[in-house]
């Protein structure tokens, strides 16, 4: 082998070489940022679920009347479904042929005469 594909296998080799290294290194940092997101994550639903604890202490006089008032109905109403009728499929398009229009010229000339008559 000449120096030169010497030179061109080490310089191949250094690129995957660090192309390897690199994607362990992304790899590495993802794992990092997915940890500290789902910390947050878990801390932000034990945030929310003590204000929820709150607000249900604060609001529970509120929540009784509401419920001595509706009982358990559900929030949602659900609303009928429409009826599905089953049709014919739309006919399929067809691309026609454009019309030749010839005289086009003295047929406007022909309505013209005519408006300007009247």
């Amino acid at each position: 082998m000449t120096k030169l594909q010497v030179i061109f296998l080490l310089v191949a080799m250094l690129y995957l070489v660090a192309k390897v290294v690199l994607g362990f290194i992304i790899y590495l940092v993802t794992l990092q940022i997915e940890a500290a997101a789902l910390e947050r994550n878990r801390r932000r639903r034990e945030y929310l679920q003590r204000v929820r604890e709150r607000d249900r202490e604060l609001y529970k006089e509120a929540y009784q009347l509401y419920q001595k008032r509706y009982g358990e109905q559900p929030a949602v109403v659900r609303l009928p479904q429409p009826e599905v009728r089953e049709t014919a499929p739309p006919p399929s398009r067809t691309v026609q042929k454009p019309v030749a229009r010839e005289n086009k010229g003295a047929i406007g000339r022909e309505k013209l005469q005519e408006v300007l008559e009247f």
